[in-house]
């Protein structure tokens, strides 16, 4: 996909099927769905996956349903996690992937939030893909029962 399309998608607002995104439990994966304003039939498919060993692990995925590319990923991970870049540069943490014509979605970018949990993390990384209406109850994690 050329950067021109690629730029299209993620500048372009989007709005959620569902009222209400819920963070997975551990071990598990929740799945909405978006789509384009300008073009209703443009989908996208948001994956929440949680870690089972370690449930504060968490990705976030923005998947463009048409070609199947993952547009913006989000690696909510230990401070002492480190990803390599493929310009050998090492970013340690929470890390954002945003999808380029040069790089695919190998490349990172540091991701601090003010109050990081996992609902703000979620939150903020609609904002970015560029999600629209979305307010306090957007979000949420859901108790787990033992």
């Amino acid at each position: 996909m050329k950067e021109e399309e690629i730029r299209k998608l993620l500048d372009g607002f989007k709005r959620l099927q569902e009222k209400q995104i819920e963070i997975p439990n551990p071990a598990e994966r929740n799945e909405y769905e978006a789509y384009l304003i300008e073009e209703f039939k443009h989908k996208f498919k948001i994956i929440l996956r949680r870690g089972n060993r370690q449930p504060d692990k968490l990705t976030y995925l923005a998947l463009d349903k048409e070609a199947r590319l993952p547009l913006m990923r989000l690696d909510v991970v230990p401070d002492n996690h480190a990803h390599k870049n493929p310009d050998g540069e090492i970013i340690y943490g929470t890390h954002l992937h945003v999808f380029t014509e040069q790089y695919q979605d190998r490349y990172a970018t540091e991701f601090d939030i003010n109050n990081p949990n996992l609902v703000n993390y979620c939150v903020e990384f609609l904002r970015r893909f560029k999600v629209i209406e979305l307010n306090k109850n957007s979000v949420v994690e859901m108790p787990r029962f033992c």
